[in-house]
């Protein structure tokens, strides 16, 4: 899946373009990881839940559904 596209559809972001900036100012993070790559991708084959962290403050737990 695609994390920009994710996040917009599921309403934690308001817009691609808030997505991207916030990737290119270095505020969003996947399981403790800065994401650094607007084309980054979620592989839900090989993992279920995801810890994504954007700015500071806002965290979410992200689980995949069969």
């Amino acid at each position: 899946l695609e994390l920009v596209a994710t996040l917009v559809g599921l309403g934690l972001i308001s817009s691609r373009g808030e997505a991207k900036r916030l990737i290119g100012q270095g505020g969003l993070y996947l399981d403790g990881e800065r994401v650094t790559d607007i084309a980054a991708r979620l592989d839900i084959s090989a993992k279920k839940e995801f810890v994504l962290k954007i700015g500071k403050i806002r965290f979410y737990k992200l689980v995949a559904r069969d």
